[in-house]
């Protein structure tokens, strides 16, 4: 099943940067920042909106073998293989604050 992008939203508001012994965190120019210790070496991950609503993603990578392991954390960190239809009805279904708006924007 083909997922429909998502809208353009404002992903600064969701992440705050932050530095710590094991990784470096920051947003600038419309791009989230972050260190990665992988199994072969380390990262840097960089993501940001791309065209249509689509995530861009960049990876700057010390060996090519951590390939995998850094789109997993990234896919894992954004949550892209979650089911939006899935989220949707359960956010519509509970007597939150989050119902009116998980219908309004699914």
């Amino acid at each position: 099943m083909k997922r429909v992008p998502r809208e353009k939203a404002d992903h600064r508001a969701v992440r705050v940067p932050v530095v710590s012994p094991a990784r470096v965190e920051a947003v600038a120019d419309g791009r989230y920042r972050r260190t990665m210790l992988l199994p072969n070496g380390t990262g840097i991950l960089s993501v940001g909106s791309g065209t249509l609503g689509y995530v861009d993603c960049e990876l700057q990578l010390e060996d090519l073998r951590d390939l995998t392991a850094a789109v997993q954390r990234c896919r894992r960190l954004l949550d892209l293989d979650a089911d939006p239809e899935a989220v949707t009805a359960s956010l519509a279904a509970s007597e939150s604050v989050l119902a009116p708006l998980a219908l309004a924007h699914p």
